[in-house]
């Protein structure tokens, strides 16, 4: 009786199994719309902008994650200086809710270069589980974005300055405006080679930066940015590791390497120095 019992759970937890472990089928679409949900949802939230001024020659760049982690970079008159640090979550969280919740942030605009030159206010934050981007003054944003913007920075300004990274690598789509100019610029007896996906995780920060457009991803080593210029001459790329086009497969993107600490007066470059400034 009790062989039978035991019999008779087995074949049960058997069936069990199997249902658990049974392949289903997903289209295409639902499979990439799956992937894009893990890596959304894998992700610590974080919200990032850049303010370019032409006519005060200053540009600032601001990351900051839900957890408190932010990334700040600023260049004001041929300086620059760098900030990577931590600051209090409550700020941090009010500074994601509040981009997230702004008019300014309910509808999606094409990301385009455009913006680099004629400068402005660009925020991007992922609005359910998409990347959206906008192009906004600072009353679009609403008064309670300014007020967290304002603690953020507050705090920010008294972190010391970093110059442990080497630089950092940040990428933006071309608008379907800019790509014929583009395509005709980069092709080589009227083809274009494009890069593949899997090619291009070679690189991560790479990807990284094609993945989360505008954000500014560091490049941590000088070996990173010698490993930057290795793509770039592998693929042919058009441009130098300061500025590249990216024709690939996820789309056409302009690529640009920046530094991350430059004084008003600067002592004279090493030779090693020298190598790894010289595309700036």
């Amino acid at each position: 009786m009790k062989k039978n019992i035991f019999f008779a759970i087995f074949f049960i937890l058997c069936a069990c199994a199997s249902n658990d472990y049974r392949p289903t089928t997903m289209t295409k679409e639902e499979a990439e719309a799956a992937m894009a949900k893990n890596r959304s949802t894998a992700k610590v939230k974080a919200v990032w902008m850049r303010e370019i001024n032409k006519k005060k020659d200053t540009d600032f760049y601001l990351e900051v994650a839900q957890d408190g982690n932010i990334l700040s970079r600023e260049e004001n008159n041929g300086t620059v200086s760098s900030r990577r640090g931590k600051v209090p979550g409550m700020i941090a969280k009010a500074m994601v809710r509040e981009t997230e919740r702004s008019d300014a942030m309910s509808g999606r605009e094409k990301a385009g270069a455009n913006f680099y030159e004629t400068g402005g206010l660009k925020v991007y934050a992922y609005i359910s589980g998409e990347l959206t981007i906008a192009e906004a003054t600072m009353s679009d944003l609403g008064k309670n974005f300014e007020h967290a913007l304002g603690e953020v920075t507050d705090a920010v300004s008294k972190m010391p300055l970093t110059t442990d990274i080497a630089g950092l690598l940040y990428c933006e789509a071309y608008s379907e405006d800019d790509l014929p100019a583009i395509n005709k610029k980069i092709a080589i007896d009227g083809k274009i080679e494009i890069i593949e996906t899997v090619d291009i995780k070679t690189f991560p920060p790479l990807v990284a930066a094609i993945s989360d457009q505008g954000r500014m991803i560091p490049l941590e080593t000088r070996d990173n940015i010698r490993e930057l210029s290795d793509f770039i001459n592998k693929y042919d790329l058009y441009g130098s590791r300061a500025e590249f086009i990216l024709p690939s497969t996820r789309g056409t993107f302009a690529c640009h390497m920046v530094n991350t600490y430059r004084a008003a007066t600067q002592a004279p470059l090493t030779e090693e120095e020298k190598y790894d400034a010289m595309d700036y």
